[in-house]
This record gives structure tokens, sequence and C-alpha cells, in this order.
């Protein structure tokens, strides 16, 4: 597989950019999603919703999102930090316990203010699980095209093989699996016309 194609799926599928946080601001919320080094491992960290449209972040949100941002990279979180009264306070998922310590951890650092820590862990899909719904997803999306793939799931790495009519038909089926929960890599060996279309390794994009 060439980089243009690698990275023209990478672009598509999870809008990254050379920057790892992306500001948005939609129906009164203003969030700041982080992506951790690995594509594997995003996390987001986000203020809640408002009745009026928020383009600031307070003083204390910001510096623990910066906090988190710089400091937990080995981590997949998704953290909604809320400036109460008397406490921040840190709500979402994370991926283990380890986890949630270097979430509040780094919380922490960052204030003198409590934090209250209501993060949750997040449930881990089985191999069969995540097969399963990329099966399904795939059948959905494509059924012209699932019954020609075989698709396997071990230790959270899912192995592409079959043939597809055209290196776009490959292209479209990585991509929507890129966004499957509980994934972590893509090992692909889909052919294209009959044709070898590379062998490529790719980093999930929802794990």
């Amino acid at each position: 597989m060439s980089n243009y194609r690698h990275t023209t799926i990478l672009r598509d599928v999870l809008s990254a950019s050379s920057s790892r946080m992306v500001a948005l601001a939609f129906l009164g919320l203003h969030s700041a999603f982080v992506l951790s080094p690995a594509y594997a491992n995003p996390g987001a960290v986000s203020e809640p919703r408002r009745e009026q449209p928020a383009v600031i972040l307070s003083p204390e949100v910001e510096k623990v999102r910066r906090a988190i941002h710089e400091q937990v990279k080995e981590h997949w979180f998704q953290v909604s930090i809320v400036n109460e009264r008397d406490a921040v306070v840190l709500r979402g998922e994370v991926d283990s316990e380890q986890g949630r310590q270097r979430v509040v951890a780094a919380a922490r650092s960052a204030v003198t203010k409590p934090i209250k820590d209501e993060l949750r862990i997040r449930q881990t899909l089985t191999d069969d699980q995540i097969a399963s719904q990329l099966r399904s997803t795939i059948a959905k999306e494509y059924p012209s095209l699932s019954p020609h793939i075989k698709i396997e799931v071990k230790d959270g790495t899912a192995y592409f093989s079959g043939n597809l009519g055209s290196h776009r038909d490959v292209d479209k089926v990585l991509a929507t699996a890129l966004m499957q929960e509980g994934l972590k890599d893509i090992d692909s060996e889909l052919t294209s016309g009959g044709r070898p279309y590379g062998r490529r390794h790719l980093k999930a994009g929802k794990y």
C-alpha cells in the first residue's frame, strides 16, 4: 500500500491533522478533543453543555484539560471536566483503573481546587464480540461486498482477507472497520480485482 492511500484513509476517517487538538463549538457545547500519540488510543476532554454558546474554557478547566493532554498519553480516555462551586468534577470513561489514576493525578497536579472523581472504567469487548460487530456493520453497509470478506479478530487486531472488485472497495471497507469500538489494529490481505493490494497494517480510530 502506498503512503498516499494510508494517509488518505486516516485523514478521511479520523480527520487527523498535525495538531492533536481539535476545538469544536456546537449546540452550546465547547469541547477540546485530544488524540494520544497512537491513533488507536484517542482521548477526549470536554466541557459540559451550556445554555449559551461557550468559546473560552474557564481557567480551572483549561488547566486540567492541558494537564491531562500532556501527562496521559498511554491510556484511552473520554473525560468531561465540570467546574463546580466546590470542586472540579471529572466524568466520563477510561480504559482501566491505572488510566483512571493517571487522569485524576494529572488533574490534581493542575489546580488546588479539589478534584471529584466520577470516572467509569470502560467495559472491554471480547474478540468474538468485535468480530461479530464488524461483520454485521460491513454486511449492513456493503451487502454486495461482505460475502467476499473473511474477518478474524485476535487480541484486538482484525485480520481481513478476500477479494474485492477494486481498490476503492478495499479502502471503504477498511475505512468503516477503522471506527469499530474496541479494535486496536487492522491487518489486511484483501486483494483488488484478483491482484495483490499490499499487506496493510492500520491503527483503528475508536479504541
